[in-house]
């Protein structure tokens, strides 16, 4: 998501209209909006307000974090960078923000045109999804398998490891992915057109924005849009984009197009109902990245890694961060508890004294237990789950009780310096999700490779609140091995 900056020169500050900058040692887009800062150290920078970022987004995408071999490829080239000019470096991060590359869209943004964007009811039962096919003058679909019925069969299927079958395992058979994919369309202009040098996120169109308007405007005749509209307010919520080619988050070419979701610079109106948000993902799209922008489309979920690279969020351990890319993106991680939450997709045990618990396998128990501290905010508390390293979890870095920190005041997992919205603490002590060590590893659950079996407002990582209002912090002791079922002691 771009801060709001403005730019300097002596002192008069220069107002700009919005533009795009792109960082030549990195393949991830920088961009700079109207009246925004270009800052060095985003850390010292106030947080803006929830009420403030909810109103952020509709020009704003919410796109994949880039595949690792390319982000490690983007580290790699920026650290070259560093050293070849040290000298020089100040003055670079200052123009190019090379120290904290921000990225688009950390927020899910608007769903509704010409409004905020306010919290949707959630969604259940059958969830209809729209899938469209689209191709270039220059770029067509190749492979034998990138046909209609392969793309149905990765979104719809019974059995397959579909995007169906994710989430009804997900959410404990709570939703349904169905609908239908039509095309390919052959849209107006090649794919250079649309992605403009810039991965098709830039903030000028043409970009995707108006890939996804010409889709759109195929597609009617051919569609009835109005069963897309799942919550019945007008808007269709899961228009879902395939594009002929691959995905700029694992080529880093400027020319292939970035997947994402955004919202249309225009919208289009069809059958009594407004298209308006929208994702996109390549032709060799698989599970994983298809999931991922579907939990920011139908259930609103923020992205959870940290968008400007200088952390890893919360890492392997989550969908909405790096855990896309689980099992080569073939078996990526659920939802963790927070996100589980939020849709109701389990059942939360609140903990108010001390007591000994068992906690079954969050797959099998669809249960977490919630921790709040006595004089914190409401919005500050802990979730408790058991991930167990068999089936959807097989691919974690570890596996046991995973203790999350979660502060619901904040929108996002960008700032490090301060603390994430979403955070897991490790039980190792190290921080490495932090200090951008690694993207998860067997030391962060308990007891974990460190064997530690107990955690306190005295121990490193610790039960103290962010709030300095609370005024008790719990205990855990006795934490068994991990299992289908965990057992430990609470102390309140």
């Amino acid at each position: 998501m771009a801060q709001k900056c403005s730019l300097t020169h002596g002192s008069k500050d220069l107002e700009n209209e919005s533009s795009v900058y792109h960082d030549a040692a990195s393949a991830a887009p920088l961009v700079v909006h109207e009246n925004e800062a270009l800052v060095c150290d985003s850390a010292s920078q106030p947080a803006p307000s929830k009420s403030s970022r909810r109103r952020h987004g509709m020009e704003d995408p919410c796109f994949v974090a880039p595949h690792p071999d390319l982000l490690k490829e983007m580290i790699d080239k920026f650290n070259e960078l560093k050293d070849r000019a040290s000298q020089e470096l100040p003055i670079l991060r200052n123009l190019l923000r090379l120290k904290e590359p921000r990225s688009l869209g950390l927020n899910d943004g608007l769903l509704h045109p010409n409004q905020s964007s306010p919290k949707r009811a959630t969604l259940t039962g059958a969830i209809n999804v729209i899938v469209v096919l689209v191709d270039f003058s220059d770029k067509q679909f190749t492979a034998s398998t990138q046909t209609a019925a392969h793309y149905h069969d990765l979104w719809f299927g019974v059995g397959n490891n579909s995007v169906n079958d994710f989430y009804k395992e997900a959410s404990n058979n709570k939703v349904e992915i169905s609908g239908e994919v039509v095309g390919p369309y052959r849209l107006p202009h090649p794919i250079t057109y649309y992605a403009n040098g810039y991965y098709g996120i830039g903030n000028y169109s043409p970009n995707s924005r108006n890939m996804a308007t010409d889709a759109a405007n195929l597609a009617k005749g051919n569609v009835d849009f109005s069963k897309y509209d799942n919550d019945g307010d007008g808007t269709v919520e899961t228009f879902v984009i395939i594009h002929a080619g691959e995905g700029a988050e694992r080529t880093g070419n400027v020319n292939d197009i970035w997947s994402h979701k955004w919202a249309m610079s225009s919208y289009v109106q069809d059958d009594g109902v407004t298209l308006f948000p929208y994702l996109t993902v390549p032709a060799d799209c698989k599970l994983g990245v298809c999931a991922h922008e579907l939990g920011h489309l139908a259930f609103d979920w923020p992205d959870l890694y940290d968008a400007d690279y200088s952390s890893a969020g919360i890492g392997n351990w989550c969908l909405m961060a790096a855990g896309s890319y689980n099992g080569n993106e073939s078996n990526p991680s659920p939802p963790s508890a927070w996100c589980k939450v939020d849709q109701e997709w389990v059942s939360v045990n609140t903990i108010s004294k001390s007591s000994q618990v068992s906690l079954e396998d969050v797959k099998t128990g669809h249960s977490v237990l919630k921790i709040h501290e006595t004089g914190a905010p409401t919005t500050e508390y802990w979730l408790l789950e058991n991930r167990h390293k068999v089936g959807r979890d097989a691919d974690l870095p570890g596996d046991g009780l995973l203790v999350w920190h979660v502060d619901d005041a904040l929108d996002d997992n960008d700032n490090e310096a301060v603390h994430y919205k979403v955070g897991l603490l490790q039980a190792d002590g190290r921080k490495d999700l932090e200090n951008n060590e690694d993207r998860g590893d067997d030391g962060d659950p308990f007891p974990g490779v460190a064997d530690v079996r107990a955690i306190s407002s005295s121990t490193t990582p610790s039960t103290i609140a962010y709030s300095s209002s609370a005024t008790t912090a719990f205990a855990l002791a006795n934490i068994s091995d991990p299992a289908a079922t965990m057992t430990f002691n609470i102390t309140m």
